[in-house]
């Protein structure tokens, strides 16, 4: 009986540190894919704020002279 509950427990404990295992695996490939979908969102949209400040900073004047600026 002794043999038996101690079996029991250390089939408890390994279950347990299995799930724990899996739980820190799954947290690790959560982490690393939100930080590598944030670069590739924060990549491109920099590029468009980068362009957008440059057509801001051109006088008025210049952006309507260039057909490839205009929003039709």
């Amino acid at each position: 009986m002794a043999n038996s509950n101690a079996l029991c427990l250390t089939m408890q404990a390994a279950q347990r540190a299995i799930s724990v295992a899996r739980e820190k695996a799954a947290n690790e490939a959560k982490s690393e894919f939100m930080s590598l979908m944030c670069h590739e969102v924060r990549t491109p949209l920099n590029g468009c704020l980068a362009s957008a400040e440059m057509l801001l900073e051109m006088p008025l004047q210049v952006r309507l002279s260039r057909p490839y600026i205009t929003s039709q």
